[in-house]
């Protein structure tokens, strides 16, 4: 009889549904938290002791090029003072730096270096405010540089670009992993390939495709970008507080890790943490939130 009660009550349509529902999302090997699951809570990393934001932490085997990361500072200054953008969204710009994801601090630092080093051709895996920043610099600038965007998720920059800008460059609807890495190895020296996407290192996912298929096709002398990468590889309290539980950071510095083949020319959270003085003459919206971008180049 108990046994025919709850077949009875399975088979109503809406328990089907969630029971079907409940077994395919939390199904999981190991509960959030635990020591085999990838999902971490706050309570986890306080009891293991590992996790330091300082300044003071030690990077091992990874070359930081502080000087060379200064000098390209001073270079990057003219820009930095022009910086165009304003807080708000206007009739001018499509970019505004009042914005969650790609803050004051990225904006000015990626306006300084595409007006810097020129450009030919960009591809960028996501989309967003750093692709209106792009589109307004090189209008701007009358830069001819060819604009690739790769992003199955386009509702904000949907919102941000013009009916007119999508006719004038290349937008591809699609996932990285579906694409092959013909365009990517066409990229030459100062081009760049500008990487904010899932943050998500899995089986199958972007991340994996774009440092096992797309990076060893590179040229030498291409610039590489990745974003929300703060020092010292590390994310910041809150987020994780919220079970943000991104981890392409671990993967970066891994990848860095005794890697000749590449190197950091600028580490936005890192230049600024440590030369607070010489960025807030510039303008303290620098200091307004963690900038998250950091440059690399193939050598």
């Amino acid at each position: 009889m108990k046994k025919l009660i709850i077949h009875l009550i399975k088979s109503i349509p809406i328990i089907g549904i969630w029971k079907s529902n409940s077994e395919k999302y939390f199904a999981l090997h190991a509960e959030p938290g635990q020591y085999n699951s990838p999902i971490v809570t706050w309570e986890e990393i306080s009891d293991n002791g590992y996790y330091n934001t300082s300044l003071g932490s030690k990077i091992k085997d990874i070359k930081l090029n502080t000087d060379y990361q200064f000098n390209l500072l001073q270079d990057l200054k003219p820009w930095l003072v022009s910086f165009p953008f304003s807080e708000q969204k206007n009739q001018t710009y499509r970019y505004y730096f009042k914005n969650k994801m790609f803050i004051y601090n990225d904006g000015a630092i990626l306006y300084g270096v595409l007006n810097l080093f020129q450009p030919k051709k960009i591809i960028e895996v996501g989309s967003g405010y750093s692709s209106a920043l792009m589109v307004d610099t090189c209008e701007e600038k009358m830069m001819n540089v060819e604009l690739t965007f790769i992003d199955p998720y386009t509702s904000r920059v949907d919102e941000l670009l013009g009916k007119k800008d999508f006719l004038e460059i290349n937008f591809v609807r699609t996932p990285v992993q579906k694409l092959g890495t013909q365009i990517y190895s066409d990229l030459e020296a100062n081009d760049i390939l500008f990487i904010d996407s899932s943050h998500i290192v899995k089986t199958g996912s972007d991340l994996n495709f774009i440092f096992f298929e797309i990076l060893p096709t590179l040229r030498s002398g291409v610039l590489i970008h990745f974003h929300d990468i703060f020092f010292p590889f590390e994310y910041p309290a809150e987020w994780l507080k919220k079970g943000l539980c991104y981890n392409e950071s671990y993967l970066l510095r891994t990848f860095l890790m005794n890697n000749d083949h590449y190197e950091i020319i600028f580490w936005n959270d890192y230049m600024v943490r440590t030369n607070e003085d010489w960025f807030r003459e510039i303008n303290p919206a620098f200091h307004d939130g963690q900038g998250g971008s950091i440059y690399l180049r193939k050598k």
